[in-house]
């Protein structure tokens, strides 16, 4: 079983398998909801300084993390341009994460110093960072006023060089290597879940849809993108014709359907990445048996079992022809 001893490695190969797959699909890049930063600065900063970290929902201000006497702090990743910070919490840190994983840097201190710095009277309890705060704490951090390291700064260095060099030496990115990348991804993200039990890492029923796209893609020969928000569709043949990929996961009744294209494409993910077909074929031949429901008119739903029934009926020459298997 994974421990936290684990964790450079573990983004090593986190990070290789995101950065492949996001060479080949923009859904995978950090920027996309695919790929959240902020448990991976909080998976850091509880190797760094031995807290406990915890997600954060549907909340402005994000008290993520506590040191082992009870202190509150607050984690983020260095990429955000301003972070909502609670007086409440006696420290903050903002952690620097490479594009390989690898922790660059960090910095922080007393969120007291930080309300001084930014002349908030005793009565402000909320205060959204600038620019100039993060310029401060970079040049006025007191190693002394900081979480105390339990793991060397030298040692996480050391591993994003490795983690680098880990990177760079895989060839360019291919269609081919989708299946195995789509594996190591999520064989990582288990591990990490089973350390930090308490840290959404992007469960697959989210994800679910780009790692649907990527099977698409290897197995049909797409060409895949993020779901345009008015039409719905998100993917094309080599000859045009338009294309709906979904996912499912096992725990799924029905989809919901906004357009359906030429083609619909219905791909079961599970929990390890591996896809099972459910449905392949004309878009026309299942819209009628879809019932009207979902948030965006002419949204419609069409249960899985449904989608199965239809699937026996549709021949070999109208479905989307395998390219790989």
């Amino acid at each position: 079983m994974s421990t936290i001893d684990d964790l450079p490695g573990l983004m090593r190969r986190l990070f290789a398998a995101r950065n492949t797959l996001a060479g080949l699909f923009p859904c995978f890049n950090p920027s996309s909801t695919f790929f959240e930063m902020t448990p991976i600065a909080q998976a850091w900063a509880a190797y760094m300084f031995d807290l406990r970290v915890w997600s954060v929902r549907n909340t402005r201000v994000a008290v993520n993390a506590m040191t082992k006497s009870g202190e509150l702090v607050q984690v983020w990743n260095s990429d955000l341009n301003s972070e909502v910070i609670d007086r409440q919490v006696k420290h903050f840190l903002s952690m620097v994460v490479g594009s390989d994983g690898g922790l660059m840097g960090f910095s922080g201190g007393p969120v007291e110093k930080l309300f001084a710095h930014a002349k908030c009277p005793p009565s402000k309890k909320i205060y959204e960072t600038t620019d100039a705060d993060q310029d401060f704490w970079h040049e006025e951090a007191v190693e002394a006023e900081m979480l105390p390291v339990v793991r060397r700064s030298q040692q996480a260095r050391d591993e994003s060089v490795r983690a680098n060099n880990f990177v760079n030496a895989f060839p360019p990115p291919k269609i081919e290597d989708v299946p195995a990348r789509i594996s190591e991804l999520l064989a990582a993200e288990r591990a990490l879940n089973s350390i930090f039990a308490d840290i959404h890492f992007v469960p697959v029923q989210i994800r679910a849809t780009p790692i649907a796209q990527a099977w698409a893609a290897y197995l049909y020969g797409l060409t895949v993108w993020d779901a345009d928000f008015y039409t719905d569709l998100n993917a094309m043949t080599q000859d045009g014709a338009e294309v709906r990929v979904e996912a499912v996961t096992a725990e799924d009744d029905d989809i919901g359907l906004l357009n359906v294209g030429k083609y619909l494409a219905v791909l079961q993910i599970g929990e390890d990445g591996s896809q099972q077909e459910i449905f392949n074929g004309p878009g026309a031949l299942v819209w009628p048996h879809a019932y009207e429901g979902g948030i965006r008119e002419p949204a419609r739903a069409i249960s899985i079992s449904t989608l199965k029934e239809l699937a026996e009926r549709v021949p070999q020459n109208l479905r989307l022809p395998l390219v790989r298997t």
